[in-house]
C-alpha cells in the first residue's frame, strides 16, 4: 500500500515538473516573440525616420539651390 502511493506521488510529482517546464518554456518563448516584435517595431521606426530626414534634407537643398 505504501509503495503504491510513494509511486502515486512520484508520477504526480513528475507531471508537476513537466507542466512547470512547460509552463516556462511557453513564457519564454512568448517573451522572446514578443521582444523580437518590438526590435522590428523599433527598426522599422527608425528606417521611416531616417527616409523622411532625408527627404526634408533633399528637398531643403533643392530650395536652397
Amino acid at each position: 500500500m505504501t509503495k503504491l502511493l510513494v509511486n502515486f506521488f512520484i508520477i504526480i510529482g513528475i507531471i508537476i515538473m513537466i507542466m512547470i517546464v512547460i509552463v516556462i518554456l511557453i513564457i519564454v518563448t512568448v517573451i522572446i516573440i514578443v521582444i523580437v516584435i518590438i526590435i522590428v517595431v523599433v527598426i522599422i521606426i527608425i528606417v521611416i525616420v531616417i527616409v523622411i530626414i532625408i527627404i526634408i534634407v533633399m528637398i531643403v537643398i533643392t530650395i536652397f539651390q
